[in-house]
């Protein structure tokens, strides 16, 4: 052999299995057969070299913003190589990473893993995460998963596959290179993995809305009782437009389709309400029966599908720079909150009036709501806003109870009073030639058309496209709101509208859906918010209430000499209402018989004014702004859905790559 063949031959003997070792991608294949126990296997294969190698249970989630990995559902560990099974231990300080040895000659390392999907007693950080029922199941795929410590995510590719219980049907932003039971799919990254959930359900529909857009729209459901599969006309009508209002708004696309997937179950909630999680390409919804064919479920799925859909642009395509890290075990400077969820919650409110899914009377309603639960934050005077963005992490894990002293996830509504004001001042500084949507298209928008790449934000580039927009000192006017403990809320964006919030004794329909069968709401009143059981949720701090000595935790068995229900519960506070026949000293307060683990004893809370629930009210003849942020954008008022709307049980009607069918 020449002597240059045999120098070849020698340098492929080196460098083949690392050319092996690149070709050959992480792969993780999850068998949900036993989904109806709250059981998932994972099977997860790396790359690896002899040595000590170290793995890591993800442990900070992107949109959970905290620590939420729940490594206590982790169980049945087992790692091995070349057949052979391998000790391994776990380190002491950072329990959810874990040290093998690889030994020589091998060249991967193999793991098994159970997930036990029930949610843990303690953990109050995004239950949803743990979704499984008889008829369906959400794999989030951190919650089945280990990676090796160092890569980055961004970069580190996985094969995923998933093994589906007989008959079930599933839908995922990732394309399927195969179809029910066996799903697989191309090599992803990390990122882009834990990025896409997977919602798989005996019973299924698929629903591709009709949007005149490059872009598809689809509506995956997947439901306990096949009634909840259906969406009607006027839904999906309402979907559709809410696609061209956030084009409208936003001027680009972060994504080449999106996808909503869906899952419907008494179990997982109990009302007829949603609740949902961003993704890139995806959102991730858990509602309850009837959320599609209810009044209430009607405004639930407005407000959350458009806020959650808004995420594809503030929060994953523009991300906080402290929110865009290497790996899933970096801590999150949440710091920068209130516009991650503060400005995406008020985008979600106009959205869903531009789209349809409100009214303007409704949109009211909603406003109303959320300046009057700020004005009963009494712990703003310690707690600012910017501080219970920070915080975030530790509020997380507060349980009810206090929360009006404590605060909460405040950067939401309060986040989004806080955006409203931006928007109404920059068109009154603007004789409203200008708005919000002009400082969207500058800050969410970094080039035309398609971007998917991740872009980080700060304050500094914040502040500096808002004075693009139109001059005013932005960041003078941010740090007053963000940093004011002032005991009242940041309604600027309310007042100088013309609107000033005022109390009614009739709910509005946003209180009657807050409120359900099962609870009272009593806060703009007493002070406290009661279950049906007589159980006190939480008590306003300073409050009536609170002055009489009610707290959370405790029960209530009798108001005024009769036995507690909601039904009586109110009748005593309309009783503490002036009326034509009676004073409005009649009854000057609600005696409560309560039970906290001791003796029983009676309480008097002092209060008059019947029941209170809030409303606007207008003050003058300014404009009204919240009329025109209201109003919708888009040309496209009128849309037919969708010939392919298939409102059946299955997803294979939709030859869709996304779904149960491969292309």
């Amino acid at each position: 052999m020449p002597a240059k063949a045999i120098v070849l031959v020698a340098l492929l003997a080196l460098i083949g299995p690392r050319t092996a070792l690149a070709s050959s991608p992480a792969t993780i294949k999850v068998d949900l057969r036993q989904a109806p126990q709250a059981i998932f296997h994972a099977d997860l294969s790396f790359p690896a070299k002899p040595g000590p190698m170290r793995l890591a249970y993800p442990r900070w989630i992107p949109g959970d913003h905290a620590p939420a990995g729940p490594i206590e559902n982790l169980t049945g560990l087992v790692f091995s190589a070349n057949g052979a099974t391998l000790p391994w231990t776990r380190d002491p300080k950072e329990l959810d990473q874990f040290e093998v040895v690889i030994p020589k000659g091998a060249t991967r390392l193999d793991i098994h893993l159970d997930f036990l999907a029930v949610p843990a007693i303690a953990r109050a950080i995004n239950p949803a995460s743990t979704a499984a029922t008889d008829t369906l199941a959400v794999l989030r795929w951190h919650t089945v998963l280990l990676y090796p410590m160092g890569v980055d995510i961004a970069q580190y590719k996985i094969e995923p596959s998933v093994l589906l219980p007989d008959g079930w049907q599933f839908a995922c932003a990732l394309p399927a290179q195969s179809s029910a039971p066996n799903p697989s799919f191309a090599p992803v990254t990390l990122e882009k993995l834990v990025d896409s959930p997977l919602l798989t359900g005996r019973y299924f529909a698929t629903y591709q809305l009709t949007t005149k857009l490059p872009i598809r729209h689809t509506v995956h459901i997947a439901a306990d009782d096949p009634a909840d599969l259906v969406v009607s006309t006027e839904q999906q009508q309402a979907l559709a437009r809410l696609a061209l209002e956030a084009h409208a708004m936003y001027g680009s696309w972060p994504f080449d389709h999106y996808d909503y997937l869906i899952n419907i179950s008494g179990k997982l909630r109990e009302r007829p309400s949603i609740g949902g999680q961003e993704h890139g390409e995806s959102s991730d919804d858990t509602g309850g029966p009837g959320v599609f064919t209810t009044a209430t479920g009607k405004e639930s799925v407005g407000d959350t599908l458009s806020h959650e859909y808004s995420h594809s642009w503030n929060g994953k395509y523009r991300r906080p720079a402290g929110e865009k890290v290497h790996d899933y075990q970096q801590p999150y400077d949440d710091s920068l909150n209130w516009v991650y969820e503060g400005l995406t919650t008020y985008l979600g409110h106009v959205l869903a009036a531009r789209a349809g899914f409100w009214s303007l009377e409704e949109f009211y309603d909603e406003w109303a709501n959320e300046a009057a639960a700020m004005n009963c934050r009494p712990g703003r005077v310690w707690r600012n806003l910017q501080d219970s963005a920070t915080s975030l992490p530790t509020l997380m894990r507060a349980g009810a109870g206090w929360t009006s002293w404590r605060r909460s996830a405040d950067y939401y509504p309060e986040g989004a009073l806080l955006w409203l004001d931006v928007d109404v001042t920059i068109r009154k500084l603007t004789a409203n030639r200008r708005s919000l949507d002009d400082f969207l298209h500058l800050f969410l928008a970094k080039q035309p058309g398609r971007d998917p790449t991740i872009k980080a934000y700060d304050f500094a580039e914040l502040v500096a496209d808002l004075e693009k927009v139109t001059p005013n000192n932005w960041a003078l006017f941010l740090h007053t709101r963000l940093e004011s403990h002032a005991s009242d809320a940041p309604l600027g964006g309310l007042t100088q509208s013309g609107w000033r919030v005022t109390y009614s004794s009739q709910e509005n329909a946003f209180e009657k859906a807050d409120e359900g069968a099962d609870t009272v709401s009593a806060d703009f009143s007493i002070g406290a918010n009661i279950k049906a059981d007589g159980v006190v949720q939480d008590v306003i701090w300073g409050g009536p209430s609170f002055k009489a000595g009610l707290g959370p935790g405790m029960k209530i068995l009798t108001v005024n000499d009769r036995t507690f229900s909601l039904a009586t519960f109110r009748a005593a506070l309309d009783e503490t209402a002036a009326t034509e026949t009676r004073s409005a000293a009649a009854t000057q307060s609600v005696r409560l018989l309560i039970s906290n683990g001791g003796p029983t004893r009676v309480i008097a809370v002092s209060y008059q004014g019947g029941q209170r629930y809030p409303r606007l009210e207008r003050t003058g003849q300014d404009t009204d702004y919240l009329a025109e942020i209201a109003h919708a954008r888009s040309p496209n008022t009128s849309l037919n859905t969708s010939p392919n709307a298939n409102p059946g049980t299955t997803s294979n009607a939709a030859s869709d790559a996304h779904t149960g069918n491969a292309k």
